[in-house]
């Protein structure tokens, strides 16, 4: 499937840990959509892409704020976000720059998907969301037991309907091996 992503934000913590939340409304999708990550500067970054779909969101203009973070911890929050309507998806991801175990993301955050690091091909990612019933300023916050350089980011996005809408509706990994 050929679509064209709007490209978010970018969070960077040092050479090689970087992540952008990037979006599709209303994408082309079939059983045999794949995604490709690319690298960028020095060559010595190992991209993971990490996908997960939603229906219920606003096909017109759907992004409704973002925010970033980055540092070296065991614990991170993305940075708060505040939508603009009832009934938000709130869509949150951290990248690693080594291998970490346990992560978890406090309530009332849903862990959706996580991908290992693993030397030489990719990146550790995680993404979580959550549907705000009610507009009020929120943040992710990740926790994971091995101390990581990480970027985290959190994009937030309207309903198409009333609050309650939004559901996830494709969740799966993807790696892509630097070549």
């Amino acid at each position: 499937q050929s679509n064209v992503y709007t490209l978010q934000t970018s969070q960077a913590q040092g050479t090689d840990c970087t992540l952008r939340n990037n979006f599709k409304a209303a994408p082309s999708v079939s059983a045999s959509h794949t995604f490709t990550g690319t690298t960028a500067g020095n060559g010595t970054r190992m991209p993971s892409v990490a996908a997960a779909g939603f229906s219920g969101v606003m096909q017109a203009s759907p992004a409704d704020g973002e925010n970033g973070n980055n540092g070296t911890a065991e614990a991170f929050g993305t940075g708060a976000v505040t939508p603009t309507v009832d009934g938000a998806l709130f869509f949150a991801a951290i990248v690693f720059d080594r291998a970490v175990s346990g992560i978890t993301v406090d309530s009332p955050f849903t862990l959706i998907e996580t991908v290992a690091f693993v030397a030489g091909q990719h990146q550790a990612i995680a993404l979580a969301y959550y549907v705000q019933p009610t507009a009020a300023n929120l943040q992710a916050v990740f926790r994971w037991t091995t101390t990581a350089n990480v970027a985290l980011r959190i994009s937030v996005f309207k309903p198409a309907v009333a609050a309650g809408g939004i559901v996830p509706i494709l969740i799966r990994q993807y790696r892509e091996r630097r070549s």
